[in-house]
């Protein structure tokens, strides 16, 4: 069995103490300051993605604009792109909390 790891500030020594000793297999606990440093290639493949997620939101919210000007043509079709756009959003949301807790920063145009 391997030993996970755990990480943590002072504030949270005890917790993290007390869940490593309970947990089968066993934890280990570490300070904040020796987690690894962030995957390059990860953080790349995020951008990456982060990118091209803006891309297709932008042309999804053209889309819906032009859609606006032809009121009730396109139902089923709107409503699919509304469900991209907010899948689109929720992810994009995803991305930016992984590249935040990465040191990772900036918006779409950095990619």
């Amino acid at each position: 069995m391997s030993t996970a790891r755990l990480y943590t500030g002072p504030a949270g020594r005890l917790l993290a103490d007390t869940l490593a000793s309970n947990l089968t297999p066993p934890a280990r606990v570490y300070p904040t300051q020796e987690l690894p440093a962030p995957d390059p290639h990860r953080t790349q493949r995020l951008r990456t993605e982060r990118a091209e997620l803006a891309r297709a939101l932008a042309q999804d919210r053209r889309l819906l604009a032009l859609a606006a000007g032809q009121a009730g043509r396109f139902p089923q079709e709107v409503a699919d792109i509304r469900a991209d756009v907010r899948r689109y959003e929720q992810r994009l949301a995803e991305i930016e909390l992984a590249l935040a807790s990465a040191g990772q920063k900036g918006g779409p145009a950095d990619a």
